[in-house]
């Protein structure tokens, strides 16, 4: 999603920011089971008077479905740390930047379990779609 934002000063200066946002998901089911992998390439964005990085993701999830029971595992941060990064506008007077990594968050485990609880009759509707077209028109 391309993203453009402009901020004028108050002497009467603009400064602008332009980013493509980017989200990935990659996924499979076969039967019961399910995988996913999400991932995305971080960008820069305006955060008040600074450029600060969109959180980077590479999570796994898997999941398995055994009647109204679904049972998920996952990794967060698959294999890296969280990583957030912030630096001031290059109009800036002050040269500003910071580079943070959460380590405690490399291949955070998850676990999860729920149950559906929906209710009344389960029908699987199938139609036979009847589409005709008009024919051809002719001069």
């Amino acid at each position: 999603m391309p993203i453009s934002i402009k901020v004028k000063k108050d002497d009467q200066t603009q400064m602008q920011s332009f980013c493509v946002r980017n989200n990935f998901n990659i996924s499979s089911e076969y039967k019961n089971f399910s995988l996913q992998y999400q991932f995305n390439f971080p960008v820069f964005m305006l955060n008040g008077a600074f450029l600060s990085t969109t959180e980077n993701a590479s999570h796994l999830f898997a999941s398995y479905k055994l009647k109204e029971w679904t049972f998920k595992t996952g990794l967060y941060w698959m294999g890296m740390p969280s990583e957030y990064k912030t630096k001031s506008l290059p109009e800036s007077l002050v040269n500003y930047s910071t580079h943070t990594q959460i380590f405690n968050n490399k291949n955070m485990f998850v676990l999860g379990l729920s149950y559906d609880f929906s209710s009344g009759k389960k029908l699987q509707i199938q139609k036979k779609l009847e589409n005709s077209t008009a024919p051809a028109a002719t001069f």
